[in-house]
């Protein structure tokens, strides 16, 4: 009995360990994301703090583009047919809307946002 229970807790203690220790890689050197979102096709999109707009992936997450918006984007949503939503906070706030994978930004809602 006391080699299943120490099987057990070696077990548990090594699942955690790898979890932590290879199952996570830091990709971006920024120290506070906001949200992430993913695309139907795979992009990612990332907002992180004092950051003046967006941060994009097209490659899951192996380089990083920044997208210019607004500061302060706290929130990113992604809609069933992957229009994409970032709600602005501050002088800027409101929401802006892409329909082409954040090429392109509109301004879809003028007031006060906070997620």
């Amino acid at each position: 009995m006391k080699k299943i229970l120490l099987f057990v807790i070696v077990l548990s203690f090594a699942s955690v360990v790898y979890a932590q220790s290879y199952c996570w890689e830091r990709i971006l050197s920024q120290n506070y994301i906001w949200d992430v979102q993913v695309s139907s096709n795979g992009f990612l999109f990332a907002c992180k703090q004092s950051y003046r707009g967006v941060l994009r992936s097209t490659d899951q997450g192996t380089t990083w583009e920044e997208i210019p918006l607004p500061p302060y984007i706290y929130k990113i949503a992604i809609d069933q047919n992957d229009f994409i939503y970032a709600g602005a906070d501050g002088n800027w706030q409101g929401i802006y809307k892409s329909t082409d994978y954040g090429n392109t930004w509109s301004l879809c809602y003028n007031g006060y946002v906070r997620a």
